[in-house]
């Protein structure tokens, strides 16, 4: 992919149950930093943290949902498994990730594959 990747990828997904629409927004990171390096695959991303929570050298893993599930603060790991880019448009993309809610809640995990 070279060293022209994107920093952040952000997916949206909107799922519908019982008539009520329900947005989950996933970004990875490396961090929002200037110089940051690209994000690559087959990297392990430990320690990520969501935006409001970023520092030096910290990757980013934020997880929302629009009716209001979730937990904070958070800490997690991701993986980019698959990702193509080309001439700045994603077309696939792939990752693992785990996100723990903190002492005492239990984290969840998954995988979020994209495909144009």
């Amino acid at each position: 992919m070279g060293g022209g990747g994107p920093t952040l990828v952000q997916i949206s997904v909107e799922v519908t149950t019982m008539s009520t629409p329900d947005v989950w927004v996933l970004e990875f990171g490396t961090g929002q930093l200037a110089g940051m390096p690209p994000l690559t695959t087959s990297q392990v991303y430990p320690d990520a943290v969501p935006s409001l929570l970023l520092s030096p050298g910290r990757p980013e893993l934020q997880v929302s949902q629009s009716l209001g599930n979730g937990c904070s603060p958070t800490t997690g790991q991701f993986q980019i498994e698959a990702m193509d880019l080309s001439f700045g448009t994603l077309h696939a993309f792939t990752a693992t990730f785990f996100e723990s809610c903190g002492a005492g809640v239990p984290g969840f995990g998954g995988c979020v594959h994209f495909e144009q």
